[in-house]
């Protein structure tokens, strides 16, 4: 299970500069064993809140992964997100995404 906190200041052109705080909790869970060991398949979830201090949104992710080498892993699966609570235009978009993450 992992936490993770932010504080984020967004740089865009010809925009006013954005500040954010995010919070996230995720959990990954092998399939097979007690740990995600090299050419196992996992699942994967996740629940972030993000605020940029006029709007708050909301993101869940779940993702089937797989642990192909110590250095690469591929994960696959739904990405939600509910924004613009405070406006009042609520929007929601479901994502398909694939991931690819490679160690250096």
């Amino acid at each position: 299970m992992g936490h993770r906190f932010a504080f984020e200041q967004f740089y865009q052109p010809k925009k006013q500069t954005t500040f954010r705080t995010r919070y996230r909790i995720s959990t990954e869970k092998p399939l097979n064993g007690e740990r995600v060991d090299v050419k196992e398949f996992y699942i994967k979830f996740a629940n972030e809140y993000l605020c940029d201090f006029s709007d708050f949104e909301i993101r869940v992710t779940q993702y089937l992964g797989y642990q192909a080498s110590k250095k690469d892993k591929i994960e696959f699966g739904l990405y939600y997100r509910v924004s613009d609570f405070i406006s009042n235009q609520t929007e929601n978009t479901l994502w398909l995404r694939t991931t690819w993450y490679i160690s250096l």
